[in-house]
């Protein structure tokens, strides 16, 4: 959590925050209530919504995005002092809910920001592409979208010729420490 809190301060200084929005998504329904993953995520960003289902909404989900978890049973899970086995992966959705890309545990902070940066200027291209290709027109409502488009997709390429290298993102945020509650 604290990559993915890192990521997230970067991505909304680069893009803003109007442009994506970070969710965090519980495995544990049994002991994670709204108001807990609310105080869990203080500890990161206030900008990460915390999400939680039944636990069949839980499987459901973890089925689609192949993720991997394993909770206890039930006799270490009365006893409410346990852990839950489970993969570490961040998804990048596009506006319409559809997957683009992920990163893992392995990769650094930074290369996460870098790759997710690299595909939201991927997306408004495409989408500043399929505009022109329409001839330019513009559909009932779409002024303003097309502006934002096009504002966005400059900004992304000017960002992207000149991605940070570590150590400057280091130098410009530093890491501040973190506290866990559970």
């Amino acid at each position: 959590m604290a990559k993915m809190s890192r990521v997230v301060q970067h991505l909304d200084k680069k893009v803003g925050r109007d442009y994506w929005q970070p969710v965090f998504v519980s495995l544990d329904p049994h002991r994670d209530t709204p108001e807990k993953i609310r105080e869990y995520l203080a500890d990161f960003s206030p900008r990460i919504l915390g999400l939680v289902g039944t636990q069949e909404e839980v499987e459901a989900a973890a089925r689609e995005y192949r993720v991997y978890f394993a909770i206890p049973d039930e006799e270490a899970m009365s006893e409410n002092d346990y852990l839950v086995d489970h993969s570490i992966i961040m998804y990048l959705m596009d506006p319409e809910g559809k997957f683009c890309d992920y990163t893992t545990k392995e990769f650094q902070w930074f290369e996460s920001y870098s790759k997710l940066l690299r595909r939201m200027m991927d997306y408004e291209r495409e989408k500043a592409q399929k505009q022109r290709e329409r001839g330019g027109e513009l559909q009932p409502g779409e002024r303003a979208a097309n502006v934002k488009v096009a504002n966005i997709a400059t900004m992304l390429d000017e960002s992207m010729a000149a991605v940070p290298s570590r150590e400057a993102l280091e130098r410009d945020m530093p890491q501040r420490p973190v506290t866990v509650r559970r």
